[in-house]
């Protein structure tokens, strides 16, 4: 049987709750005295989790289509742990690491000026601090309800 994935409510839920998460991240930024940051729309890290909004919109979502006891929600569930532990955890520490590689960096390439050391400055905002990751994931929770409701009235 095909499936149309425009008519999925589960691909709706996923996408438009990674795409909000993207959107407002700059307008938080803004807000908390940071400066307007183009980039920040296409950041990972930062406020909300924009991983965790569309894992959990997803896991919602299919709870919604397949019922909160299902296989398929309990996967979800499971691959949403997976990611927001990934986030603030592994991820927010390999931030940290990139910070004092970037020093070190800095040290090195002041000591070895005549080109035998090439600085490579590494991106430090790639993790989540557990507040983003909550917030991505009450985001992800409301879009995944949303749209589903969106879908059930109109599709």
């Amino acid at each position: 049987m095909e499936q149309n994935i425009l008519l999925n409510p589960v691909f709706w839920a996923a996408i438009s709750a990674f795409l909000c998460s993207q959107i407002v991240k700059p307008i938080i930024n803004f807000a908390c005295g940071n400066g307007w940051d183009w980039k920040m729309f296409l950041a990972n890290g930062g406020m909300p989790s924009s991983h965790t909004a569309s894992v959990v919109a997803m896991a919602t979502a299919v709870g919604f289509q397949k019922g909160f006891g299902s296989t398929e929600f309990i996967i979800c569930i499971v691959f949403a742990l997976v990611v927001m532990n990934d986030a603030f955890n592994v991820r927010l520490e390999t931030g940290k690491q990139a910070e004092v590689l970037n020093e070190w960096a800095k040290f090195f390439s002041g000591i070895f000026q005549n080109g035998a050391f090439t600085m490579n400055k590494f991106k430090t905002m790639v993790g989540h601090t557990v507040v983003q990751v909550f917030w991505g994931m009450v985001t992800g929770i409301v879009l995944g309800i949303a749209v589903t409701f969106i879908f059930q009235s109109y599709v």
